[in-house]
Formats: structure tokens, sequence, C-alpha cells
């Protein structure tokens, strides 16, 4: 059944548009984040640190996609430095109350992207 699912993924991602890939992104930094909280508060500090890590490639991957030519993208760099900063200083406090903090930051960006792709798929402005 995993193998089904990576299939699905694999085949899901290799078909997506750019602003669905960015959303994708999202929902990947946001299982991280909650798998992290979740293994600081059940103890399992290794399993949390790898989420948290994972969670920080995902911003790092969110970072090297941007345009730097318009302003939006550099302030959306100017935030992503910022989260991956928190996420840092939350994995080095072993700290799930700021992955949950930050988990709120990602909702509110992944609503944002899926909202402005939904309007482009549509056609709706």
């Amino acid at each position: 059944m995993r193998s089904a699912a990576l299939a699905y993924k694999a085949s899901h991602a290799s078909t997506a548009t750019p602003g669905e890939l960015v959303v994708m992104l999202y929902d990947g930094a946001l299982r991280f984040l909650d798998e992290a909280a979740c293994a600081y508060r059940s103890g399992d500090e290794g399993a949390a640190h790898q989420a948290v890590m994972r969670a920080e490639r995902v911003v790092l991957e969110l970072m090297a996609c941007l345009d730097l030519r318009y302003e939006l993208a550099q302030q959306l760099l100017s935030l992503y430095r910022y989260l991956f900063e928190r996420m840092g200083e939350a994995r080095r406090k072993k700290d799930p109350v700021e992955l949950e903090r930050l988990r709120g930051w990602f909702g509110e960006l992944r609503e944002a992207w899926a909202q402005a792709e939904r309007k482009l798929r549509t056609g709706v402005h």
C-alpha cells in the first residue's frame, strides 16, 4: 500500500503546476512540524530532530524556487529566512510550542498559495 501511495505522489508531483508544487511543499512542512511537535511531546528527541530538519529542507526548497526579480519574492525570502531561523531555534531548544506556532504561519501561507492557485486555475481574479 505504501508503494502505491508513493507512486501516486510522484505522479501527482510530475503533473502539478508550479503553484500546486508550492502548496505540496507547504503540506510537507506542516506534516513535518506536526511530527516534530508530537515527537518532542512523547520524548522521542531523535525523531523530532529529524522531522524539524525535514521541515527546514522544505523551507530551503521554497527559498530556492523564488524569482528574486520580484519584490514579493524578496519579501517571501525574508519571511522564509525568519521561519528557518525559528525552526532551528525550536530544534535546539526542543520546543514543541514554538513548532506549533510556526505551523500556524505555514498554515496561513499554505492557504494563501492554495487560494491563489485555485483562482489561477479557474480564471477568477
